[in-house]
C-alpha cells in the first residue's frame, strides 16, 4: 500500500484511493491464516515443547501446512 501510495502521488498527483468492499475480504483472509498459523504454533508448543524442533517428520508436516497457508 506505501509503494502504491507514493506511486500515485508521483505519477497521477492524486491519493491512493482503496474501495472499502477490497480491503475488507483481504483483512478477512489475513486475519483467517493468522488464526490458523497462531494454531499451529500454539499445538506444538503443547504437544512438543515448542514451536521449533520435535519430531522430524513433524517439522516437516508444520513447514508445509505454513507454506500453504503463506
Amino acid at each position: 500500500w506505501f509503494i502504491n501510495t507514493v506511486y500515485n502521488s508521483i505519477a497521477f498527483g492524486e491519493p491512493l484511493e482503496v474501495k472499502a468492499g477490497e480491503l475488507s475480504f483481504s483483512l478477512i483472509v489475513f486475519f483467517i491464516t493468522f488464526v490458523l498459523c497462531m494454531a499451529a504454533i500454539v499445538l506444538r508448543r503443547y504437544f512438543f515443547g515448542g514451536e521449533l524442533g520435535g519430531p522430524r517428520n513433524w517439522a516437516w508436516i508444520t513447514c508445509f501446512y505454513l507454506m500453504f497457508l503463506w
